[in-house]
Parts: structure tokens; sequence; C-alpha cells
């Protein structure tokens, strides 16, 4: 995943969501989503990727958007500032992500309780996972 220099090289990143046809940022999208859940990523690297992923989440082109979020629902850990991208954007592709993604902690969940809009506080309870804090 990087050149073994240690430090993973997110110029190539930059250069497909400034330049990249909608077909190659969201294939970008996918690409990250899938570092970012697999086990030998390390932690820089996954630090690495967050501001491209906040700037595919932020893509002007609805279907990036939807791809970043679909490609995300299986990944474990996620930044605070992607979740919250995804979230406060475009209603169906927040519920959708609401409603499937594993990242979701207590702490976003009542957050969306508390002040979430309707389809998306319904996307939240329809979780089987929530939290006793979010439920109370």
């Amino acid at each position: 995943m990087d050149d073994g220099s240690g430090a993973l090289d997110t110029a190539v990143f930059d250069a497909v969501i400034e330049h990249g046809t909608v077909l190659e940022r969201q294939e970008l999208a996918r690409q990250l989503a899938a570092l970012l859940g697999a086990p030998q990523a390390s932690d820089g690297d996954r630090a690495a990727v967050v501001p491209a992923l906040a700037a595919l989440a932020g893509d002007p082109v609805r279907a990036i958007r939807r791809a970043l979020a679909a490609a995300l629902c299986d990944v474990e850990a996620l930044a605070a500032e992607i979740v919250f991208a995804i979230v406060a954007a475009d209603d169906d592709i927040a519920a959708a992500f609401i409603a499937g993604a594993k990242a979701l902690e207590a702490k976003c969940m009542l957050s969306i309780l508390k002040v979430g809009d309707e389809p998306r506080q319904c996307a939240l309870a329809g979780r089987a996972d929530l939290p006793r804090e979010v439920i109370v």
C-alpha cells in the first residue's frame, strides 16, 4: 500500500479528485474504502486518506458521494469528519449509510438522534445495534 518508506503517497489521490473522470473518482472512493477496511493498513495510511475521503464525500457528483457512502458502510472505524460529511449530505444517501454503517459509534448515534431530521432519525431507529444510551 505504500512505497516502503513508511508514508503513503497521496498525490495520486489528489490528482484523481481534481482531474479525474466520474468513473475514476468513484473507483478511488471504492479503493480508499477498501484500504480503510484492510487489516494490514497502518494507522498512518488510514489517517493519510482522510482528506481525500473528505473531498470525495463533498464531491459535486451525487454518484460519487453515493459510491463512497456505500463502500464505507462495511468499514469498522471512520474519522468523525467523514461520518458527519456523509450524514449531513443527501437524505437518501445519509439514511442508507446511517442504517448500515458499522462505524457509527454511540456518540455519533446520539448526535443523529438529537440534531438529525426525521429521515435520519428513522434510519437510526431501524438499527439492531442501538446502544442503551440511544434508546433511553
